[in-house]
């Protein structure tokens, strides 16, 4: 289908301006790429992105 549609479907863009919320609060409900596309490499790229380690915050022992 292209991006006008076709005689039987209408296409319509919307923008969207809090995905990064919407997408937390679809992931509290389980509705994630892991969950949608349950493939082993969905589901390491889920993991390793909800819990990537954050090197701004990380502690530095002296």
């Amino acid at each position: 289908m292209d991006e006008e549609g076709t005689p039987e479907i209408s296409v319509t863009r919307i923008t969207v301006a809090n995905k990064i919320s919407i997408l937390e609060e679809l992931d509290l409900l389980n509705f994630n790429e892991s969950a949608v596309f349950p493939y082993i490499e969905n589901s390491a790229k889920y993991v390793a992105d909800k819990y990537k380690f954050n090197k701004a915050l990380q502690w530095t022992s002296r």
